[in-house]
């Protein structure tokens, strides 16, 4: 077989749920896929491998003039390149999954976007979707790839614009109570204890808890405050450091950078592995509070990411503003005051003092 060679080979890799991952390659950003370590038998790299590849290329369809040409750009964009990795492999899975954006449009004329018909073919490919939330984040990406395309005016129109979403779910009830968090903490490792605290008196995301260090820190004349650009959104978000913080912070060893360390003293690399820990917790302190015939402790249906709903209630105790809560969780004023006010109706240990700073909060 003559040599082949590789240039535009575009590899991507997914985590399946069942935490294994797989590589899937395709002749190009936006081509076709020719192999990949799930579904192939053959090795990469052998001489099968180079056939499929060289197969892929002869097949190959211009993409000019082709919504494809419109994904490959995005991808290439500084506006992609600025996305946190996280970011960007949920948008390369809605592209290149089975099903997804480049198989459903990407051989479909770009002035077919400039069609208002475009959105109710839009909602049908939405609607194949068995899984709601894979269809929501499928939507998502595929209306701002569009509007990233409207700001260049390569699409004159997004008619995607305001899509409904299928998956909703109100989680405002689900937050830690101090009961819970008391539960958890019993007994605890410390760098577990340490991790939940601080999820609930920052409301920091996992990916940003990673990656908060000293450097994070910074003195004001009222005390301290975490100023951190996130990972999800990479914006600057100021929080205030509570009392229950602070000494979260004043606790870690003075040779580390790190605040938040795993049981070895390792940083944590991968978000996930924080959540799966306090999972992992939760559920052996219910397992024995069902073997001693006690009552759970820590509702089943609570989650590591629910701690945002408590640090709302922490951080309005710490003066933080309803507006400074909103921006740096991300919610309307309305749902940062609905979160405060639901922890203190969960919470008879709350002070009343919480509602009536709620309630002057609102007036102004």
């Amino acid at each position: 077989m003559p040599r082949i060679e590789i240039k535009h080979i575009h590899r991507v890799t997914k985590r399946l749920a069942d935490g294994t991952s797989h590589e899937y390659h395709y002749a190009w950003r936006g081509g076709p896929r020719f192999w990949s370590s799930r579904h192939d038998a053959f090795k990469k790299n052998g001489p099968e491998y180079f056939a499929a590849y060289a197969k892929a290329c002869e097949d190959r369809k211009p993409s000019a003039g082709t919504f494809r040409q419109v994904i490959g750009q995005y991808l290439e964009s500084r506006d992609f390149r600025n996305l946190a990795p996280r970011t960007q492999k949920d948008y390369q899975r809605s592209i290149y999954m089975k099903g997804g954006i480049d198989e459903e449009f990407g051989t479909a004329p770009i002035g077919v976007f400039n069609r208002p018909e475009i959105r109710q073919i839009a909602y049908r490919w939405r609607d194949r979707f068995s899984s709601a939330r894979v269809a929501d984040h499928a939507r998502t990406h595929l209306v701002k790839i569009v509007n990233w395309a409207v700001d260049r005016s390569i699409i004159t129109t997004n008619h995607l614009a305001g899509m409904t979403a299928l998956y909703e779910v109100d989680r405002s009830d689900l937050i830690w109570t101090d009961t819970e968090i008391e539960a958890f903490c019993d007994g605890a490792p410390d760098y577990l204890r340490r991790i939940l605290i601080a999820a609930t008196e920052t409301g920091l995301r996992p990916q940003d808890l990673c990656i908060l260090s000293r450097a994070h820190i910074q003195q004001t004349p009222e005390g301290r405050r975490i100023v951190i650009r996130t990972q999800k959104r990479r914006r600057m978000v100021s929080i205030p450091v509570t009392p229950v913080m602070g000494k979260i912070i004043d606790e870690t060893p003075r040779d580390r950078l790190i605040i938040l360390v795993g049981d070895r003293g390792q940083p944590y690399s991968k978000a996930s592995s924080m959540g799966r820990q306090v999972t992992r917790r939760k559920a052996e302190i219910n397992e024995a509070a069902r073997k001693g015939g006690f009552p759970i402790p820590i509702r089943e249906e609570l989650h590591f990411y629910d701690c945002r709903g408590t640090a709302a209630t922490r951080l309005f105790q710490a003066d933080a503003t309803l507006r400074e809560i909103a921006a740096h969780m991300g919610w309307s004023i309305q749902t940062a005051a609905k979160m405060i006010e639901v922890y203190v109706s969960m919470n008879p240990q709350a002070s009343d003092a919480v509602l009536v700073k709620l309630s002057a909060a609102r007036l102004n």
